[in-house]
């Protein structure tokens, strides 16, 4: 991430509206909970998914018409092949939408991680999967997967939050649902990988604290939120000055002197006086 970027998300919680790809992850995200909700007996009917989603989608958040069309109907054809594939299934639903706050020792300091993981099973066998969806287009390799950092994260997430996982030494199964290619990446995490990436958040930490946030150009500067306080693009944001109309300012100046020295100096010509006095004053500001 650049780390301007970090800065205005993270540090400062500069507050952006939604993109349309957040908007439709989020509202994908919900009906997918709304499908788990485990108060529930049975999962809700697909009809009963897609009224919700039809309900809660918003137009306004696409400028174009046939992009709308086509990201609706992409949401309609994620929902009716989850709800397809995912009636039936041995696995229960333990919680949904997990705060954690893991705690990191470094010397005597403790950093706290936090986050959400979308969905937290127990499988058939006794274990438990951590399932995180993504609605990205791109799908990626497994390597990417078994490296995964916020896999890593959610994996100290759970363990910091069910502390017994650990102690059991219950195996933790670590699931991203690309959910546009209907398809499920999964790896674990042993303990040398997480101390691994216990090291690689303190160093990312030591950087953060180093840092002096300065922009970095990249190809995603194009969809970004905070261009408005980059300093590479802060300029196409500044309102230009309005400039001065000389012409409008000699027009004034011919009015005060003919109000002083051509008209009798009536209450209501010195009051119009003032009025254009104080007019070409806001103007040569």
């Amino acid at each position: 991430m650049c780390p301007a970027k970090y800065k205005f998300q993270y540090i400062e919680r500069i507050r952006t509206p939604k993109s349309k790809d957040a908007f439709f992850g989020t509202l994908i995200h919900e009906c997918l909970n709304v499908f788990h909700n485990p108060s529930q007996p049975t999962p809700p009917l697909e009809e009963d998914i897609l009224k919700y989603f039809t309900e809660k989608w918003d137009s306004e958040i696409y400028q174009d018409e046939q992009e709308e069309a086509f990201a609706f109907h992409q949401g309609v054809e994620i929902l009716k092949n989850y709800c397809s594939q995912n009636r039936k299934t041995d696995s229960i639903v333990v919680s949904l939408e997990t705060l954690f706050a893991a705690p990191l020792l470094d010397g005597e300091e403790t950093h706290y991680i936090t986050g959400r993981i979308d969905r937290v099973d127990k499988l058939a066998d006794g274990s438990f999967e951590v399932i995180d969806y993504k609605t990205t287009k791109k799908m990626p390799s497994q390597e990417y997967v078994d490296g995964n950092l916020q896999l890593s994260v959610y994996h100290l997430g759970v363990i910091s939050h069910w502390p017994s996982f650990q102690k059991e030494n219950q195996p933790i199964k670590l699931s991203l649902h690309f959910l546009r290619h209907n398809e499920k990446l999964s790896t674990r995490r042993n303990d040398k990988q997480v101390g691994e990436s216990k090291e690689k958040i303190l160093s990312l930490i030591c950087q953060i604290r180093e840092s002096s946030f300065e922009p970095i150009s990249n190809p995603l500067c194009d969809w970004c939120a905070f261009q408005r306080y980059c300093p590479l693009f802060r300029h196409k944001f500044i309102k230009e000055e309005e400039t001065i109309d000389n012409a409008k300012i000699k027009e004034v100046i011919a009015e005060y002197f003919d109000i002083k020295f051509n008209k009798p100096k009536a209450t209501e010509d010195w009051a119009n006086l003032n009025w254009r006095l104080t007019n070409i004053a806001t103007l040569i500001k």
